[in-house]
């Protein structure tokens, strides 16, 4: 990616993060055979383990209440 965009591999990951994935990731893709289908892919991996994330966080809440009664 930083020979890409012609710039040092310390320009391109200067205080991104873990936001750096996001950049990283998708740039990897477009340039990949596929990409659309890899793309696609990608975005619902992260809607799922967004919604998994999510169940799980309303189960752990649902023992605690459940313990306090």
């Amino acid at each position: 990616m930083a020979d890409v965009s012609k710039k040092r591999i310390t320009q391109v990951i200067e205080d991104k993060g873990s936001e750096l994935v996001f950049i990283v990731y998708p740039h990897t893709i477009a340039l990949m055979e596929w990409s659309t289908l890899w793309a696609i892919l990608f975005f619902f991996m992260v809607i799922t383990l967004g919604i998994d994330s999510t169940v799980s966080l309303n189960q752990k809440n649902r023992l605690i209440k459940k313990e306090k009664i």
